[in-house]
Parts: C-alpha cells; structure tokens; sequence
C-alpha cells in the first residue's frame, strides 16, 4: 500500500520576513505620516514662528498627498502580504501555533493601521492646512 500523503509536498510556511512584513509594516507607514505630514506642514505654515496665511509652496497640498499615497500603499501590501500568509497557513498542517498568532496579529495589526493610513489622507484633503487659530 503507497502512503499518498507523503509524497505530496506541502507549501512552505510563511517566513519570519513574511511575517514581521505584516506585522510592522502598516505600522511603521502610518508613524512614517503621523511624522512627515505635520512636519512639512509646520515648515511650510509657520516658518519663523509667525503663521502664514498660505504655505510657502503651492504645491503643499500634492506633496503632503504624495506621502500619504505611498505610505497607503506600504499599508496596503502590507496587509495583503499578512492575509495572503494567514490564508497559506491553512494548507500547512505543521504550522505552529505561535506562527498562527502571529499571522492573525499581523492581519489585524495591518489592517487597523491601513485604516488609519486612510483616515489621515482624509484630513489632509479636508482639513486646511495653513488655517490659523481664532
């Protein structure tokens, strides 16, 4: 009697790079804009300390948008990358239960943090970026 599961070969598991991929890497795209964006607007508003009605470039609004754009798109494959390896770990039967946490984290970790990569782009189109106090 031949043994079938033997000889079909099992897809490889998820790597550590996979996996900390997911796990960091919308993470570290939405710190990337929390960081950038207020910093290039602070620059570009108040200069020497005194605000300005309009940035010192026109072109603030598009910059600011390019940032968030491909910040959002790390995010995004970020997240695809942890699901698309959350997904493979169903066909492994050897997978360890702590690469099965980590896979779930990673799901979820990406796909709160690409949410909130949205929700940022979202107030650079809405809010004004050299509006002053009143």
């Amino acid at each position: 009697m031949i043994d079938n599961a033997k000889s079909i070969p099992h897809p490889p598991q998820p790597g550590l790079l996979r996996i900390f991929f997911g796990l960091l890497g919308a993470p570290a795209a939405w710190v990337a804009v929390m960081a950038l964006n207020p910093a290039l607007t602070s620059y570009a508003c108040f200069p020497f300390e005194a605000p300005l009605a309009h940035p010192l470039w026109p072109a603030l609004k598009s910059d600011l948008g390019f940032v968030g754009a491909g910040c959002l798109i790390l995010a995004a494959t970020s997240c695809v990358s942890a699901w698309r390896a959350f997904n493979a770990v169903d066909r492994v039967p050897e997978v360890s239960a702590w690469h099965q946490f980590l896979l779930l984290l990673a799901v979820l970790s990406s796909s709160i943090f690409t949410a909130a990569n949205v929700f940022s782009i979202a107030a650079i189109i809405l809010v004004p970026s050299c509006h002053p106090w009143k």
